[in-house]
């Protein structure tokens, strides 16, 4: 795989469609803005009918609103994917893709989007507690740092989890995460180089754009991935 190459076809694949692109990721931001409104007005409003304590209104909300992400973020997340694969492979991107996954995939990604949340919090938990026990955050906070490599180790692994479900209308959850993890045997490096490489570009971009960037290096990132997805999946790597 050469990453240069890569990214120079995901830059023409943009070029080509950047109007549709940018339109459908600003979309995708404005629904989210909206939503998280909703939440912190609906969280607002309960806080104050019940006069719930503020610590315990803080993790009402919190927990409020990661209960509510289940419903509409795995779908809009199915969405972008579908609408970038399109883009990435010329094939008529249209902005209402971004709700396909509301229509063809809603329970297999709310799923996969469950597992990967519950396994994160429950990391996070274990990491925590032997500086609870100690009274110490310092030591929880080591603890989480020595474990930020296997973090990003798994991270790589599933990445192609909600590719594969939004590539493949047959295919579930677990079976998504398992050939996730299959596709990604000899190309985890290269992923988090072009991870790397992208996470600076869009810093940069959206500094110097004073985040008006984010539209136009949304759309690149998820195009630059399907094309990285398409690739392993024609090039899976030997294991034998």
């Amino acid at each position: 795989m050469n990453i240069k190459n890569l990214f120079q076809d995901s830059f023409s694949s943009f070029r080509d469609n950047w109007p549709i692109s940018v339109g459908t990721f600003a979309l995708y931001f404005i629904i989210s803005f909206v939503f998280n409104l909703f939440i912190a007005f609906f969280s607002g409003i309960i806080e104050a009918i019940f006069s719930l304590d503020p610590v315990v209104g803080v993790v009402f909300s919190q927990s409020f609103g990661q209960i509510a992400s289940l419903v509409i973020t795995p779908p809009l997340l199915v969405g972008l994917i579908i609408f970038s694969f399109k883009v990435s492979r010329d094939s008529d991107p249209q902005i209402n893709d971004l709700f396909l996954g509301f229509k063809k995939r809603w329970s297999t990604s709310v799923f996969a989007y469950f597992i990967i949340l519950s396994a994160s919090i429950l990391l996070l938990c274990i990491a925590a507690i032997p500086g609870l026990i100690a009274d110490n955050w310092i030591i929880s906070f080591l603890i989480i740092l020595i474990l930020l490599i296997p973090f990003t180790i798994v991270g790589l692994m599933i990445s192609q989890t909600f590719y594969l479900i939004s590539d493949d209308d047959r295919i579930g959850a677990l079976e998504a995460f398992s050939r996730s993890i299959s596709m990604m045997r000899g190309y985890k490096t290269k992923l988090f180089l072009i991870n790397l490489i992208i996470s600076v570009i869009a810093i940069f971009i959206i500094i110097i754009t004073c985040g008006l960037g984010l539209l136009a290096i949304s759309p690149f990132q998820y195009i630059l991935f399907c094309k990285f997805h398409d690739y392993i999946k024609k090039n899976p790597v030997s294991t034998s």
